[in-house]
Formats: C-alpha cells, structure tokens, sequence
C-alpha cells in the first residue's frame, strides 16, 4: 500500500489530510489554546492516525512507536501527554530534511497524538 494514498479516489492523502489539520488550527499562542484547538479537531486526527496506522511504515515501527509512548507515559502527568505528543511531532516535522521524511514522520506520530486526544476527551 502507498505510505500516503489509500485505495479511493476519493480519499485525501495523509499529507492533504495534514495540511488540512495544521491550517485548522490556525494561530495559536498559548498550550491551553493548542490543546483546545487540538481536541476540537479529534475527529480529523483520528481519521489522519487510522490511515497512518494501516500504512507498511506504521506496521514495521510499531516497536519505536509503542517506546516512545511508553516514555512519554512514564516520564510525564497525563496531563501533559497530548502537548508532548504534538511538539514531537511538530519537532520532527520541522527537521525533516525532505518531504518523505515529514510524511514519515505524520505516519509514526499522529497515531500517539490521536491516543492522547481521545484521553482527553473521555469523561
């Protein structure tokens, strides 16, 4: 399977669908703005996070992908996993040297941010 088209023609690429997510958010200043901004847009993360998971990238880094939430789980209030999730996403995104580096890092990432969005949101 293609790391960024699924079968339908219809259906946004991760990368589309990251663009779309990143200029929802608009401009925010503060955490508590970015967390607002992010669990409004829960619904477009876990979309993103359910096609990056299904990706052969995804499957191959499951191992990396459940250390690094592990890490953040042992080292951080769950209060603060969601930010952290996000910033490491946003850090990997900008040190990316090429444009298959950034999607590679949407793939590995968003699946955690969406985990942490929905944490959020339950009661």
């Amino acid at each position: 399977m293609s790391e960024t088209a699924m079968n339908s023609p219809d259906k946004k690429t991760i990368e589309e669908q990251m663009g779309e997510l990143l200029t929802s958010l608009g401009e925010v200043k503060t955490n508590t703005e970015l967390t607002a901004a992010l669990q409004a847009n829960a619904e477009a993360i876990r979309g993103l996070a359910a096609d990056c998971v299904k990706t052969d990238l995804f499957t191959r880094a499951a191992e990396r992908y459940n250390s690094l939430k592990e890490r953040i789980e042992a080292d951080l209030p769950q209060n603060e996993w969601l930010l952290s999730s996000w910033t490491h996403l946003m850090d990997r995104i900008s040190e990316s040297p090429t444009r298959i580096h950034v999607i590679g890092s949407v793939i590995l990432v968003m699946p955690l941010v969406s985990s942490y969005v929905t944490y959020l949101e339950q009661p």
